[in-house]
């Protein structure tokens, strides 16, 4: 009989070593219900997800960001090596910002506030509906915060001077774009020249081709980089 109790205690302790035992240390999360493929997942409760919906219908409570600076959010029209514009909110401990960058050759759409199907037009720069410049005379210009473009449509017969606003925190990401319309700086160059900062590292660049067109991009420190 004892020996016979001894292969049972045997038998079963080795049991234990074959038979998985669930861990508390590895949850598991269950799917919820369909997905859709770029939809964002939600809990709805512990250990449990379901798709948050479209951004129309979205199910989420609440999302945040901590970034001091930068672009930390960002919605693009489209992809490299598409054209395509962004819009980008950003927050820093001097100021919050909301961005509207053009990439690729893109044009920049014009910004409104659309409230109930009523669109009316943005203030300031980038959000005005108009947000391209033409210069049809002189040799000289000062570009502002409000400018996106530029197009230098001046026949004077000289050298121009296209002077831009400082590359600052303030302005880091600002897109600016200056385009030889008349297609005469292959003789008359146009020199850019930023305020209190760089393009590309060094105090001038000369635009000396015909109908050239730079798009500069601020750094936010204190230079202007050639897209």
């Amino acid at each position: 009989m004892y020996r016979s109790l001894a292969f049972l205690f045997v038998a079963l302790f080795g049991l234990a070593f074959v038979i998985p035992v669930p861990s508390r240390a590895d949850p598991t999360i269950t799917q919820s219900g369909n997905v859709t493929n770029g939809h964002v997942p939600c809990f709805v409760s512990s250990g449990v997800v379901q798709d948050c919906g479209p951004a129309t219908q979205g199910n989420s409570s609440e999302f945040g960001i901590v970034k001091n600076g930068g672009l930390p959010f960002c919605i693009s029209s489209g992809r490299d090596p598409n054209p395509y514009v962004q819009l980008c909110l950003s927050i820093s401990a001097s100021q919050a910002s909301i961005y509207i960058n053009q990439f690729n050759g893109a044009t920049v759409p014009p910004c409104a506030f659309v409230i109930n199907g009523v669109s009316s037009p943005c203030a300031g720069g980038g959000g005005s509906t108009n947000t391209v410049r033409v210069l049809t005379s002189g040799a000289s210009d000062t570009a502002t915060t409000n400018d996106v473009t530029i197009l230098w449509d001046s026949s004077a017969a000289s050298a121009k001077t296209q002077n831009i606003y400082a590359c600052s925190s303030a302005s880091k990401a600002n897109i600016l774009k200056i385009t030889d319309e008349y297609g005469n700086a292959g003789t008359y160059p146009i020199s850019l020249v930023p305020s209190a900062s760089t393009i590309n590292g060094v105090s001038s660049f000369a635009m000396n081709t015909n109908t050239n067109s730079i798009t500069l991009q601020c750094d936010g420190v204190n230079n202007w980089t050639v897209q």
